[in-house]
């Protein structure tokens, strides 16, 4: 009879034990999963919130580099007309003052050393 009581109560025991058990376990792991649960959408947030900044700034670079081509593009043609413009009135400043040879003056042995000191091509030196 003690021997029962004893078995019972170690029985009791046991199960209440792996009972306790078991719950604390299930809530322990209910407990884990919501702490993963909440700091792994914190973690979403903050990615979620980078990116979006990264999104912000390439899409700043992006619109100040727009601008600068389009600048660019409408800087360009004026620069190089500009330029062009320049070029001619330097052309046209300088060549009063450009010393250009005579043939009409030179005799013939002139001639013939300045045709042949030339920058000319052949063919048309022989002309």
């Amino acid at each position: 009879m003690i021997e029962n009581i004893v078995v019972s109560l170690i029985t009791a025991t046991v199960t209440a034990a792996v009972s306790t058990l078991g719950f604390f376990k299930w809530l322990g792991q209910r407990w884990l999963e919501r702490k993963f649960a909440e700091r792994f959408e914190a973690y979403k947030n903050e990615q979620r919130k980078e990116l979006e900044e990264y999104k912000f700034r390439i899409n700043s670079l992006f619109n100040k580099i727009t601008k600068i081509h389009e600048k660019e593009i409408e800087v360009l043609p004026l620069t190089w007309q500009k330029l062009i413009d320049a070029n001619g009135h330097v052309k046209a400043f300088i060549s009063p003052y450009q010393e250009l040879q005579d043939l009409n003056r030179m005799d013939s042995k002139e001639l013939q050393f300045f045709i042949k000191n030339s920058e000319l091509e052949e063919f048309t030196r022989r002309s």
